[in-house]
C-alpha cells in the first residue's frame, strides 16, 4: 500500500505497557545535609521505561504512520514545550533533501532513521501531541509528505518533558538559549513546581548562600532550592551560583536573542551588551563589530566603553534647534513688528540661520 511518495508497509498495534510506580520520596545529600524531599526518582524512572518502550517498538517494527496535520505541541499551563531554534533553515533544507533521497529505505521506507515519539492527545480523538522529532517533522512537511513514522507511547508531562531533554541532550551543543530553557524545564519537573516560581527561587539564591544578606526562605522554597543544587550537578556544567547571571538571557533585547540563537554570540559578550543597555542601533552595531572580528571578552567590553564614551560626547553637543527667549520673542509677529529697520534685518539674519540649522537637523535625522 501507497500514501503519497511513501510505500507503508504492514503495521501491528501498538501494546500499552504498564509502568511500575515508584517512591517519589527519596534521601538526597546536599552538603553536609540529609534531607528528606520529593527528587526526580520517579521522573528518571518513567523517562528509563519509556526510552525502553520506545526502543523495543522500534526493534518490532511497532510504528505507525501519523498524518502531519494531526501532530500538535504539548502544552503545559497554557505554555508551549520549548524547540530547541540552534539549527538553520539551510540545514534544515540539507536535511530534507537526504531524507527524500532515500525514500523507499529506513522507517518504514519513508528515508527516515529514526521515527518521531508523540503521545495521543487526551480527550481528542486521532490528535497526538509531539514529544521528540521537532526537525523531522519541519523536514517532511517542507517534502511536501502528509505522514510520519511515530512510535506512540503513553507518557505525562514530565516523563515527555524529559525524553525530549534526553535527546537534545545527546545532539550537538544547544546554543545558550535553547540550553537555559531546557534546564529550566529540567527543573521545572525535578521540583514538581512551575517555571516561574523556579526563576523566582534562582534570582533569590545568591541571597540565601550570602550569609551576610537575611533574606529567609520559607521551608517548602528551601526544598526547591536544595532540589535545584542537587538537580543541577546532574544536567548541567553550571552551578546554583551562576545561574541567576544566565538568566538575563530571558530579558535580552531580541536582536542579541536572534544571534545567540544561531550560536553567532558567546553568553559572555552577549551579557555585556545587555548589561550596557544600549539603543538598538548601538546593539546592531556591537552584534556587527562580534561577527567581523570575533572579539575577546575584554576587547569586547572596551569596545562598548567606546561607544559608550562617544554617546557622551554627543550629549554635550549643544542642540541647534535651543536659542534663547530673547531670540524667539522678537521672531513674533507683534514684537518684529515694532522693531526698527535695523532690528528687523537682525531678526530675519537670526530666522534664516534658525531655518537652515532646522533642514540640517532633518538631514541628520532622515540619515
Amino acid at each position: 500500500m501507497a500514501i503519497g511518495k511513501i510505500k507503508v508497509q504492514e503495521v501491528t498495534p501498538a501494546v500499552k505497557t504498564e509502568t511500575p510506580k515508584s517512591n517519589k520520596f527519596a534521601k538526597v545529600n546536599i552538603g553536609d545535609k540529609h534531607i528528606d524531599k520529593k527528587v526526580v526518582t520517579h521522573s528518571d524512572l518513567q523517562i528509563s521505561l519509556a526510552q525502553k518502550e520506545v526502543e523495543t517498538k522500534v526493534e518490532q517494527g511497532n510504528m505507525e504512520l501519523v498524518p502531519l496535520d494531526s501532530i500538535v505541541e504539548i502544552e503545559i499551563d497554557n505554555i508551549i514545550m520549548h524547540n530547541r531554534t540552534t539549527f538553520s533553515q539551510d540545514e534544515l533544507k540539507k536535511f530534507a533533501k537526504a531524507i527524500s533521497k532515500n525514500i523507499g529505505k529506513g522507517v518504514l521506507g519513508t528515508g527516515l532513521l529514526h521515527p518521531i515519539i508523540v503521545r495521543k492527545k487526551e480527550g481528542e480523538e486521532g490528535v497526538y501531541e509531539r514529544i521528540t522529532g521537532y526537525r523531522r517533522a519541519l523536514a517532511f512537511m517542507l517534502n511536501g509528505e502528509e505522514f510520519i513514522p511515530a512510535v506512540i507511547i503513553d507518557a505525562d508531562n514530565k516523563t515527555a518533558r524529559g525524553i525530549r531533554h534526553s535527546e537534545n541532550a545527546h545532539r550537538e551543543k544547544l546554543n545558550d538559549y535553547d540550553e537555559l530553557i531546557s534546564i529550566l524545564e529540567e527543573l521545572s519537573y525535578a521540583a514538581d513546581v512551575d517555571i516561574s516560581k523556579i526563576i523566582s527561587i534562582i534570582k533569590s539564591s545568591n541571597s540565601h548562600f550570602d550569609r551576610t544578606k537575611s533574606l529567609q526562605f520559607r521551608d517548602t522554597d528551601l526544598e526547591v532550592l536544595n532540589i535545584i543544587e542537587a538537580k543541577l550537578n546532574d544536567i548541567s556544567e553550571y552551578k546554583i551560583k551562576a545561574m541567576p547571571k544566565r538568566l538575563n538571557i530571558l530579558d535580552m533585547n531580541p536582536l542579541i536573542l536572534e544571534e545567540m540563537k544561531k550560536n553567532l554570540i558567546t553568553f559572555s559578550n552577549a551579557n555585556e551588551i545587555h548589561r550596557a543597555k544600549l539603543p538598538d542601533k548601538d546593539v546592531k552595531a556591537l552584534l556587527l563589530f562580534n561577527s567581523e572580528t570575533n572579539p575577546t571578552t575584554i576587547e569586547f567590553k572596551l569596545k562598548i566603553a567606546e561607544i559608550k564614551q562617544s554617546e557622551k560626547v554627543a550629549k554635550k553637543q549643544p542642540n541647534p534647534l535651543v536659542t534663547t527667549k530673547t531670540e524667539i520673542m522678537s521672531l513674533k509677529v507683534g514684537n518684529f513688528n515694532k522693531l526698527g529697520d535695523e532690528e528687523k534685518e537682525k531678526a530675519t539674519v537670526l530666522l534664516n540661520d534658525i531655518i537652515y540649522k532646522l533642514s540640517l537637523f532633518k538631514l541628520i535625522v532622515n540619515d
